[in-house]
């Protein structure tokens, strides 16, 4: 008797039609994976870590003088130098910026952040002594105390994609001189900025103030050329009916 006998090349074809009408859907690709947009927290980018840059984002925002600072909506393309360009928050609110941004150029910021300063120049609260308000530790807990003894939440998209794990960037700088100018001493609102100034604690007027920083930070890689956004938003739950927010997009436009 003889045999009908398919050929081998029409195997493939009878597989796939038997698929098709068995029913079942073929499973759907994965999606692909989002870009590789931010350096480890682990990494040192050009020789600093994390804590380093935290540390020299805050020298180069407290030294713009007020009328040109990116943080009250200077222009974000002033003061910038080397091979990181730094972006900004706000003082709570939200805000939309254009920035152009140099080719090449890895981006830092803060997606919210605290800065504690002694300040010997603080009388309103009798119960603070002169040791609490010119203290290198008590500076140092104050700048933390906002993320370890509140409920903080951040977000950050870039380009559409959420970026998670934003828990494990927190950061804590080493001491520093608060470099903000005697122009912009009511930067933030606070007395507690800029040189030294008359004060009840014998602190020498003219003296160098001693600064430190927290917070959760982001350093992007070298984006490509053409149109990018960033958006963050951060929240500090302080009370029930007290929280500071923030909500910031930035429109960049990377140089060829």
């Amino acid at each position: 008797m003889k045999r009908n006998l398919l050929p081998a090349s029409l195997l493939p074809l009878f597989a796939v039609l038997g698929l098709a009408c068995s029913g079942e859907d073929p499973k759907p690709p994965e999606p692909p994976a989002p870009p590789d947009y931010l350096f480890d927290v682990e990494e040192q980018p050009f020789g600093k870590t994390y804590e380093q840059w935290a540390e020299t984002w805050f020298e180069w925002a407290l030294a713009i003088p007020k009328a040109e600072n990116p943080i009250l909506d200077g222009p974000c393309e002033g003061h910038q130098m080397g091979d990181v360009f730094f972006l900004v928050g706000n003082t709570g609110g939200q805000t939309t910026r254009a920035c152009t941004v140099p080719s090449g150029k890895a981006i830092f910021f803060p997606i919210v952040n605290s800065v504690a300063r002694t300040c010997p120049e603080y009388t309103e609260n009798p119960d603070l002594t002169c040791e609490d308000l010119t203290s290198e530790t008590r500076a140092h807990d104050n700048a933390s105390s906002f993320f370890d003894d509140y409920e903080v939440t951040t977000t950050l998209e870039i380009d559409g994609h959420a970026i998670t794990d934003l828990d494990d960037r927190r950061a804590h700088t080493a001491t520093f001189d608060d470099p903000t100018p005697s122009q912009a001493e009511d930067l933030f609102g606070s007395i507690c900025s800029g040189p030294i100034r008359e004060n009840p604690c014998s602190v020498p007027v003219g003296t160098t103030r001693i600064a430190a920083a927290d917070g959760y930070w982001v350093m992007l890689k070298p984006l490509p050329a053409g149109d990018h956004e960033v958006r963050f938003t951060g929240k500090i739950v302080f009370s029930p009916d007290e929280t500071f927010d923030l909500d910031v997009t930035y429109n960049l436009t990377v140089a060829p």
